[in-house]
């Protein structure tokens, strides 16, 4: 029963074109798939599933560099205050004959070394999060993997309900019927639901990275605070 079910949603799942027609016969009563229809359905909405689950994938990415590129803006404006008041501080004693450069050029290489841990942890975080991303919608690839399946299934019920070669059992009306509900419920909820879901999860999952970097980055933040010391040390 799984199996049939199973089957019945890889069947449909891509938007299969269902048409209920009476026969002549007030004894028939089938339903029939317009083959070439079907076939055309189940490639364009295959095609639209490849498209709005690539669209997704943009979606993330710009998401991630605009969070990075604004926790990047807060942090160096944080370190730029620090900087500057070390300059300040480091020009006053310079003023007064002090040998205070080499405070303010040791502050600015702590700076360079955060920026190029920020590239680092984000390039970490954004290749981890895509990966795992990418990962969770195995379901996806799987549905492209039936295509072929699909396919063939839709063509040999066709051919073997219109020659009557199997039985009521597999041309019956109410069981197909029961598959277009399964699809529906895919299509309209299941699907946009999960992928809401795994998109707002990855960015939650790359805003706790992210945050770990943040809080490294404060602390280097405050050590370049610290150089005050080196240049009241040449007072």
């Amino acid at each position: 029963m799984k199996t049939a079910m199973v089957l019945c949603l890889l069947t449909t799942i891509y938007g299969l074109s269902i048409t209920v027609s009476k026969a002549d016969n007030v004894n028939q009563n089938q339903q029939e798939f317009d083959v070439m229809k079907a076939y055309s359905d189940m490639g364009l909405n295959k095609a639209k599933l490849i498209v709005t689950n690539f669209a997704e994938l943009i979606k993330l990415q710009a998401s991630m560099t605009y969070i990075y590129l604004n926790i990047r803006k807060i942090f160096n404006a944080r370190v730029i205050t620090e900087l500057n008041k070390t300059r300040a501080a480091a020009d006053a004693a310079i003023a007064k004959g002090k040998d205070a450069g080499h405070c303010y050029w040791y502050a600015v290489t702590i700076f360079e070394g955060v920026q190029k841990n920020l590239e680092r942890q984000f390039l970490s975080c954004k290749n981890t999060n895509i990966e795992d991303y990418m990962n969770t919608f195995g379901v996806f690839h799987e549905f492209l993997k039936e295509t072929n399946s699909i396919m063939t299934y839709t063509f040999l019920y066709y051919i073997a309900c219109q020659k009557k070669m199997s039985g009521t059992s597999f041309c019956n009306k109410d069981r197909i019927e029961k598959c277009a509900e399964y699809v529906e419920a895919f299509v309209n909820k299941y699907y946009p639901m999960y992928r809401k879901l795994i998109f707002s999860q990855t960015l939650s999952n790359i805003l706790l990275c992210l945050h770990n970097y943040f809080e490294e980055g404060t602390k280097k933040v405050t050590k370049i605070g610290f150089i005050d010391q080196c240049v009241k040390g040449m007072e």
